[in-house]
């Protein structure tokens, strides 16, 4: 058989419209993304917090002072490292982010209040899915505590 094989019901992009299918139309992962045009979809056809913070390029984690993860975005994993009471942290993305701009301030996981203090974040050279954060107290003593740290990409 030569040529194309046309199946009895299976409409073609020669057979549709433009507007010719609404979105009750379309299965949950119907549609992938390399089967839409560039910028074809614009804010106006997305509903109100319908992305992720991944889809957005927003990465975020909330750490404990003893290194664990308090909440993410997801697919995060945090850990203190170095000594005891070094203020070091790494925490992995589980995604490149040396593109990224990233903040971070002290904070603590729930309501309490938090003390003074400075701190400071770089990506890890050995690894560009982590980003080091490094905690000292208000008189720039090396110090542990909870941060929120933010990646945009």
């Amino acid at each position: 058989m030569c040529g194309t094989t046309r199946w009895p019901g299976v409409a073609t992009a020669a057979d549709l419209g433009p507007d010719s299918v609404a979105s009750s139309e379309i299965q949950t992962d119907g549609v992938q993304a390399t089967e839409v045009a560039n910028n074809a979809i614009d804010s106006g056809e997305i509903v109100n917090f319908g992305l992720t913070n991944q889809d957005v390029g927003v990465l975020y984690a909330v750490v404990n002072n003893d290194g664990t993860l308090a909440r993410s975005s997801g697919g995060v994993a945090s850990a203190h490292i170095g000594a005891p009471m070094s203020g070091d942290y790494r925490v992995d993305f589980g995604r490149t982010v040396t593109t990224c701009a990233v903040g971070a301030v002290h904070g603590s996981p729930g309501a309490q209040p938090i003390g003074a203090g400075l701190i400071g974040t770089q990506y890890d050279l050995s690894d560009p899915q982590d980003v080091i954060v490094k905690l000292w107290n208000h008189e720039a003593v090396d110090s542990n505590g909870s941060f929120h740290l933010v990646v945009v990409c």
